[in-house]
């Protein structure tokens, strides 16, 4: 799924996450500044990282790109137009129908606004800095298969776990009602217990990991439905 699709499917919505503690300054105005903002998105499927890279600040040269960090990590998106100064922020992303407006806020050194696409509008603040990593959960890595069995029909999915620099991020497909790419949020291990939710599917599992840590077996809970026990594979 697209950063475009993604967003006609409710998948972009706005909420910040702090950085760390730094001082309140005015954006850097220094002709050849690199500046990095982060900002999350909260969304019916859960929280979006987005991470913005505005290189030069001269009026009217600043060039800037966006990357989805939780969607597509290490795909830099490019914003057709750039307009900043001390307080006013305007991006134009053509390639997603997309264009934001902040203004700065001093005293929590951010950007606060809206961004716009499809349509639809969501408010969003960007926070000085680059995205902080989420934390590397060990031993968990891959593609983990399962079939869920419910009222006599047959779904697959696909969890996609992968770790880099940026921390521990997790996917889930399930093809067989066109659901792909789907957030999953609150993923945690600890032991051989392992924790997750998937929010636009309004499903938390609960599992647990065999000796050899190749099956994941565990309860799949969906509000207002039985459980379910589901059995993971990589």
């Amino acid at each position: 799924m697209n950063f475009t699709d993604a967003i006609k499917r409710g998948l972009i919505a706005g909420m910040l996450t702090a950085a760390g503690a730094v001082a309140a300054t005015p954006p850097d105005t220094a002709p050849n500044a690199t500046q990095m903002w982060h900002g999350t998105v909260q969304t019916p499927n859960g929280e979006i990282d987005l991470e913005l890279a505005i290189h030069g600040t001269d009026p009217g040269k600043p060039r800037a790109s966006l990357e989805s960090v939780t969607q597509a990590p290490g795909l830099a998106i490019p914003v057709s137009a750039v307009s900043m100064d001390d307080k006013q922020l305007r991006l134009e992303i053509n390639q997603l129908s997309a264009e934001y407006e902040g203004k700065f806020d001093a005293a929590k050194n951010a950007w606060e606004g809206v961004w716009r696409q499809a349509g639809m509008h969501f408010p969003l603040t960007w926070s000085r800095g680059a995205l902080p990593p989420k934390p590397r959960i060990g031993g968990i890595d891959g593609d983990w298969r399962a079939t869920l069995h419910r009222a006599g029909k047959q779904m697959r999915l696909t969890l996609r776990i992968a770790s880099s620099p940026r921390g521990t991020r997790a996917r889930l497909d399930s093809p067989d009602v066109g659901a792909l790419d789907m957030n999953v949020t609150e993923l945690s291990r600890t032991g051989d217990r392992v924790h997750l939710r998937v929010p636009l599917a309004s499903v938390v599992f609960e599992g647990e990991l065999s000796d050899k840590q190749t099956v994941l077996t565990g309860a799949w809970l969906r509000e207002g439905l039985p459980p379910v026990t589901v059995k993971f594979s990589r």
